[in-house]
This record gives structure tokens, sequence and C-alpha cells, in this order.
């Protein structure tokens, strides 16, 4: 694994490891960190995922420097990316789920393997910005999460789980940054992002492109599904990403009802599909173009199973739930 530092670093005297991923919180963290700990006993770790947005790199760099300049060590980690995860698995990542991938191989994978080059005896607590005011899922955080499983028996401490906007902005214009209004771009457009997110992407046409390119890549699953980015049913019925696009930057209740050709099984009749189906009528709907594949001739064997894609399954459901590993969007 490939491992960047700003400076060098004594691991004998690290103590804490503050995740950063450059955005908001994570940046109000190393302020907080700067006011509270000894220099020397921390470091910021970053996780290079791959799938930055294209002006993030420039952020990370800032950022890295002004650590640079407070005598802070600030580490970046390298991962396989995105596209080779997602050809790896055979499908788009599902947070909260059976498939929820993407956290594991961008960025807790390469920070347990620096965290047991450099902290065998799992001595290190690992410090992360979420606050309590953020979501539902994390209204009920601890200050310390003793002997966490994520990250092998190493304590993590959240000492921001009871600051509100106001009160980390603060932190945030101390370390001599502005605000973001938005979250952090490591990931753009994340499996989880907001329809505001999305209606970046037009700025960006390339990684529409990008986008568009693996999910027809992907293909389908043993049921007929294309395997997509974002989910059909957390997005109005829109199949791929120029659909999502679509229906992000359209009123309130906008649904798609058609499945764009290229997402379509040749000779399967899917003229049938809309956006406002219910679950019951998803599940005919798709079990009717599983059975025009088999009467086909299509080898569905070759076309893995993944229970993530389907809203009838605990997995599914469970994906509108937020990631809460404490590494993404902080």
């Amino acid at each position: 694994m490939s491992v960047i530092t700003n400076m060098p670093f004594d691991k004998d005297k690290i103590e804490y490891v503050v995740a950063c991923s450059g955005g908001n919180d994570s940046i109000a963290l190393l302020q907080y960190m700067l006011d509270n700990y000894e220099l020397g006993t921390f470091l910021a770790l970053y996780n290079d995922t791959g799938w930055a947005r294209e002006d993030w790199p420039l952020r990370i760099k800032d950022v890295s420097q002004k650590c640079r300049s407070l005598n802070v060590p600030f580490v970046s980690t390298q991962s396989i990316g995105f596209r080779n995860m997602v050809r790896k698995h055979k499908g788009f990542p599902m947070p909260a789920s059976a498939m929820q991938f993407c956290t594991s191989d961008l960025k807790t994978g390469p920070t347990l393997l620096f965290l047991n080059n450099h902290d065998p005896e799992k001595e290190w607590v690992v410090v992360t910005g979420r606050r309590r005011e953020e979501s539902q899922n994390r209204a009920g955080l601890a200050l310390i999460e003793e002997d966490t499983k994520v990250y092998q028996g190493r304590d993590v401490l959240n000492p921001l789980i009871t600051h509100d906007e106001r009160e980390r902005d603060i932190l945030i214009r101390k370390f001599g940054f502005e605000p973001l209004p938005h979250s952090s771009m490591e990931c753009f457009p994340c499996v989880c992002s907001k329809k505001s997110d999305i209606n970046m992407l037009p700025d960006y046409p390339g990684v529409i492109t990008v986008i568009k390119d693996l999910e027809i890549e992907m293909g389908h699953t043993s049921n007929g599904k294309p395997r997509v980015m974002f989910r059909p049913y957390r997005s109005g019925g829109a199949v791929g990403i120029e659909q999502v696009m679509i229906w992000a930057n359209g009123k309130r209740g906008t649904k798609l009802n058609k499945i764009p050709k290229e997402h379509q099984i040749p000779k399967v009749d899917y003229s049938g599909y809309r956006g406002n189906m219910k679950p019951d009528e998803r599940a005919k709907f798709w079990g009717d173009i599983k059975q025009q594949c088999i009467d086909l001739g299509y080898n569905l064997k070759d076309l893995p199973t993944d229970i993530a894609y389907d809203d009838d399954t605990d997995e599914g459901k469970d994906f509108s739930r937020q990631c809460d590993g404490g590494l993404c969007g902080n």
C-alpha cells in the first residue's frame, strides 16, 4: 500500500489518529485536537478513494500544507480505486447492506493496513468528527467506543458529539478555513448522495461518462435487474445515472417510467415498468422479467444474485440507513 506523508512523525509518541476526509467536521476536529492535545501525539489520516471530485485533491493539498505549517503530520493512504472495486465485486456498493464494501475497500482497509504497520499493539486511538445532531443513527453516539471491531480492538474517540453546526463552524474558521456548503467530496458522487450532490454532476461530464460506462459494463443480476449505481427504488424509478440526474433535478415526486435501452436485456419486454410501483408490483414485474430471460434461453446462473438490489430483502430495506463507519463524509 502506498502512503504519502507531509512530514516525518515519531510513531512511538503518537497516541491518536484523526480521521480526516477534508470535510467540515474533520477540519473542525483538527482544530479541536490542536486546542486540546499536545503536538506530536496525533496525526491526521486521509484515505484517497480514487473517486474524489476533480477539485478535491487541491483541497486535501491545502489541508496537508496547513497541517505541516502547524507541525501536524498528515498521512494519505491509497486504495484500489472505485472503478476497480466495482469490477472486483461485480456490482456497485450499497451502504448498510450486504454489499457494503466501499468503506472497507477504499477507507477502512487502507486505514487498518497503516495502523497495523505502525501500531501493531493496537494502542492508538482513532478519533472521528461524528456529531449526534447529524442524523438519527448518530443521536446516541458515545464519546468513547472501546475495543471496536472495525478497528480490530482499538478504541474510538468522538469528541465533537455534542457540537452543533455553529460550534463546529467556529472551529473551522479558527483553523483558517471557511465552512463548505456541502459534505466531503472524497467520493463523488457517493452512493448515498443527496439530490443537491447529484445536481452538481452536469459540471463534471467526464464523471457521468465513467459511471454510465461502468453501469453498462456491470450488466444485470440473475433476476434481470440492471446493476446501476443508484437504486431505482430510492430514485423515483430512475435506472442509470442519466435518469437519476433527471429525477434529482425534477420536482418532488418525479417518477421515471422507462428503462433505458442500454440497460435492457435483448428481446426482453420491459414496457410494463413504472417508477411508482409498490413492492408487490415490483416483485411481480421482476419475476416476469426473470421468466422471460429463462424462456429466451439466457443462462441466469452466470449472473450472481445480489440481495441488496432487491427492496423486499432486509438488506435492501436497510440501504436507506446512513453509512456510519466514522470515516465517510465527516
